[in-house]
């Protein structure tokens, strides 16, 4: 049995407030078998143990750590038990008196955390009880905390997903974003609903993707360009769109608008700052052509990404002033667009009020940001060798109908715009 005595000394005589040489004196000791006491190499004689635990008003065993011996021979053994155990119910009470023998053990309480997921019987305040104390102990793997947190949150009563979610949910070498959570906790009970979380995520990455494809600030014009063609290419193929036009695809409008008129925005300045103005032109054609296809669109039109794996990612558009309570933040004009929204999870939700079916949004960008690049005074300066050129003119023109200015209380539809 492995004896304590050397630490013990240590915590003892550093809690007095005693150096090694005042602690030899006090007890009648010389300064170097303190120093070999402390090191455990080597223990005080028989009749020292009682003087130095006089002296400190403990017991012998506690200044031996008899009881902390102990304690870890019989966790040795529990743990031998816990491996040949075949019963979750078994695994989880002898956990429980594992954990209460050894409080500040971080293996037992992830093990714990673990097999409680199995409880045929859950008690979800214990587990938010011992989640909360793993999170204050230290020196807790990262990975540990981040799957104790994703199965506190997959058994969590719905009212305290938000707060949960709030307090939990990061990107890190675990996947604790919100959509990662809640796809496990679905995946049971709502595999439709766990579907829909899981093709967030998927999204989020292929944004992701799409968007590092062009991340070179460093990059000369070429490289830009190519990346950006590849970028439109990858795009083309996911949406099923692959052969048609580079920017619109097929023509048709999706909710991959925003990557595309940007995208199609970027060629066009790389085409026009190296001198091919009519391919710049086409470009510009083609993004001004997209735009007003999505923004004629009769009220009611569901829009999806056109992919297999997302296709239960959808948008119902809806006429009418985007924010109208916020117009202080469009101080150049507002969409027209509206959406419903609701709050579920921390997360925005929007519904399709014909068939109540839950939606995500991923925010498709009003014209104010589309415009950026034809109108903004500086920034954009590759544009300027055309901008002075009459097409240049009046595609900023037919983009810009569909910006009306920002009144509070303002309505209007597409048809009329469109007339």
């Amino acid at each position: 049995m492995k004896l304590y005595i050397g630490e013990n000394l240590k915590r003892l005589r550093l809690a007095k407030g005693l150096t090694q040489e005042q602690l030899a004196d006090e007890i009648g000791a010389s300064v170097q078998s303190v120093s070999r006491w402390e090191v455990n190499s080597s223990y005080p004689d028989v009749e020292m143990i009682p003087v130095i635990a006089l002296y400190f008003d403990v017991s012998t065993d506690e200044l031996m750590g008899v009881n902390r011996a102990a304690r870890e021979e019989r966790l040795k053994k529990d743990w031998e038990k816990f491996k040949s155990l075949d019963s979750v119910e078994d695994a989880i009470a002898l956990l429980r008196k594992m954990h209460e023998e050894n409080p500040e053990d971080k293996e037992v309480l992830v093990s714990l955390l673990s097999n409680l997921r199995s409880d045929k019987n859950p008690d979800w305040q214990e587990r938010k009880r011992l989640t909360e104390k793993l999170f204050s102990m230290e020196n807790v793997q990262k990975t540990y905390r981040d799957y104790a947190a994703g199965w506190l949150i997959a058994s969590a009563p719905e009212e305290e997903l938000p707060a949960l979610l709030e307090q939990y949910c990061h990107h890190g070498s675990v996947d604790m974003s919100r959509d990662a959570v809640l796809a496990e906790r679905f995946e049971r009970d709502d595999p439709e609903r766990a579907m829909l979380y899981r093709q967030s995520r998927q999204l989020m990455y292929l944004h992701r993707m799409l968007l590092n494809l062009n991340n070179g600030n460093r990059w000369n014009i070429a490289d830009c360009e190519r990346a950006v063609r590849r970028r439109l290419a990858i795009l083309n193929f996911i949406a099923g769109t692959d052969g048609g036009n580079l920017i619109s695809g097929d023509g048709e409008p999706d909710l991959w608008y925003s990557e595309r008129i940007k995208a199609g925005m970027s060629l066009a300045c790389y085409c026009a700052s190296t001198d091919r103005k009519e391919e710049a032109f086409r470009y510009l054609d083609d993004c001004a052509d997209l735009f007003e296809k999505f923004y004629s669109m009769p009220e009611g039109t569901v829009l999806t990404y056109r992919c297999p794996e997302l296709d239960r990612l959808k948008l119902t558009w809806y006429t009418g002033v985007r924010n109208p309570d916020d117009v202080k933040n469009f101080d150049d004009g507002l969409v027209l667009c509206k959406r419903s929204a609701e709050k579920n999870f921390g997360m925005e939700l929007y519904y399709d009020p014909a068939v109540h079916e839950e939606e995500f949004d991923h925010n498709v960008e009003c014209p104010v940001w589309d415009l950026l690049p034809l109108t903004a005074e500086e920034g954009w300066e590759w544009f300027d060798p055309i901008r002075e050129d009459p097409r240049f003119k009046e595609i900023v023109k037919r983009m810009e109908r569909f910006v009306i200015p920002v009144e509070k209380g303002a309505h209007d539809t597409f048809a009329s715009r469109m007339g």
